[in-house]
């Protein structure tokens, strides 16, 4: 029994629990019983695209097949063993760049022409100063100190301990 996960417990065997709530309590229990329903069923759907997407699905006969963007692609873990930069920042920070120039997620065409037009200055203005010998803004020490850890894990990677691994980089990773 204790090897059942919860979601086992409350899909298959859940027939009678609901019999020992409180009265008051049955309809709570039911909408957070459906919203964790919900919840798997998301889970479900992101991991069928994931896989879908990034390591290719099984087919019927068992082979694997090829996904839309091949591991080699977006696999980062050489280039963190390396140090070598994991993502292109330069292209991240223009991407900021842009949406801080804009100010606003759907703008008109004539708001979007006019604060391109001011975001290409602001290119001019960084492609001079990196061409009179400026160097670029130094990395945050978070963001440093980040990377540091990172590395730490992916050098200790033991293959039996995936699951850590990647709680580990769950832990240093965030998405702005």
């Amino acid at each position: 029994m204790a090897s059942k996960n919860v979601f086992y417990l409350l899909i298959v065997e859940g027939k009678n629990e609901f019999l020992f709530l409180a009265a008051r309590q049955v309809l709570g229990g039911q909408i957070k019983w459906s919203m964790f329903l919900w919840m798997e069923l998301f889970l479900v759907i992101f991991v069928t695209w994931f896989v879908s997407t990034y390591i290719g699905r099984i087919r019927g006969n068992g082979t694997r097949a090829n996904p839309i963007f091949p591991i080699p692609l977006w696999n980062v873990h050489t280039r963190t063993i390396l140090n070598i930069h994991r993502t292109n920042n330069y292209s991240e920070a223009c991407n900021r760049k842009i949406k801080r120039a804009l100010g606003m997620s759907h703008p008109s065409l004539w708001l979007f022409l006019h604060s391109l037009k001011k975001f290409l200055a602001l290119i001019d203005t960084d492609i001079e100063l990196q061409v009179a010998g400026r160097e670029p803004p130094r990395k945050r020490a978070k963001y440093m100190e980040c990377d540091d850890r990172i590395l730490r894990i992916c050098n200790n990677y033991d293959f039996d301990t995936i699951l850590d691994f990647l709680r580990g980089i769950s832990h240093n990773f965030n998405i702005d």
